[in-house]
């Protein structure tokens, strides 16, 4: 069996760590604190010197090579547990937290794009065919043992995603949603 340090390869500016038996656990433990936050695994590169340099913290792309065939697959899986029947949490439960901070309240600069906490876009050649299923952004799947209170919850009035009136330029396009696979639409208003 190989050691850590003899699957920790070096391929140009990189470190490819593993071999094609091998998948890794990262503190897949028992932590025994009783108090503080725990924080499994930190990712925070910095670039410190100005460019045109990008940045991602994390790129996660599985693949099926050309020609093979498989089942599923799932880029990130996020599946917070609670084991057991016992044992309260005094705050909630989130899957995914996405978190923007731009820095401090004074802070002068500009960006020249979008600000989104979610992006997407779908590449499906036509030579692919889809058997069975939607493309769809999101989807909520059937219940398991509970079902949602609903579909948005929104702190308050102030966050800058809700109006008090819908925009007076009538109603011009509608957004649609699958019920199964019956399609609904729902009304979008357009700022005169």
């Amino acid at each position: 069996m190989p050691t850590f340090e003899e699957k920790v390869m070096s391929r140009g500016n990189s470190r490819h760590i593993g071999d094609e038996r091998s998948s890794y656990r990262i503190h897949s433990k028992d932590y025994v604190s009783t108090s503080g936050d725990i924080n499994a695994v930190q990712i925070k590169p910095n670039v410190s010197v100005g460019g045109t340099t990008g940045m991602t913290g994390l790129e996660v792309s599985p693949r099926f090579a050309d020609g093979i065939a498989g089942s599923g697959l799932v880029a990130i899986k996020a599946d917070p547990q609670c084991k057991g029947t016992t044992g309260n949490l005094s705050g909630g439960v989130v899957a995914v937290e996405a978190n923007i901070d731009l820095g401090d309240p004074a802070a002068s600069r500009t960006i020249g794009g979008d600000i989104a906490a979610f992006s997407t876009f779908l590449d499906l050649p036509s030579g692919i065919v889809h058997t069975a299923g939607l493309d769809t952004v999101m989807k909520v799947r059937a219940v398991n043992a509970a079902k949602w209170d609903g579909f948005l919850n929104i702190d308050d009035l102030n966050t800058g995603v809700t109006r008090t009136a819908a925009y007076s330029g009538g109603t011009s396009q509608y957004l649609i949603v699958y019920i199964g696979t019956v399609p609904y639409t729902i009304a979008m208003a357009r700022n005169a």
